[in-house]
């Protein structure tokens, strides 16, 4: 398969979206945890931060791919695998930087 393919990797974040549904409406843990209890913390930016994650994940799978089958530590010829990788983690550090600067204030 080509590395400019992008519908493998919006498979698998569907199908992780899917799996972290069912675990968190099925387990009374995960239920207490994504429940709000305050105003003191962000929820919208520790799902957009999941969001990023998974990202990051998309991005080292597509590079272990390419190493696998050229030999290069790539992601190829794709430009959205390569902004997978490096958006999501210039995003994600912007995010936890605005956070721990609300703990510093």
């Amino acid at each position: 398969m080509p590395t400019a393919h992008v519908y493998p990797a919006f498979f698998m974040i569907a199908t992780m979206m899917l799996v972290g549904w069912a675990i968190a409406r099925r387990s009374g843990f995960y239920t207490r945890l994504i429940t709000p209890r305050s105003n003191s913390r962000y929820e919208s930016l520790d799902g957009l931060r999941g969001f990023l994650a998974v990202g990051v994940i998309v991005h080292h799978g597509m590079a272990t791919y390419t190493r696998v089958t050229t030999g290069l530590w790539s992601v190829g010829n794709s430009a959205t695998y390569g902004l997978f990788g490096t958006a999501a983690v210039a995003m994600f550090f912007m995010i936890t930087g605005f956070l721990f600067w609300g703990k510093m204030l």
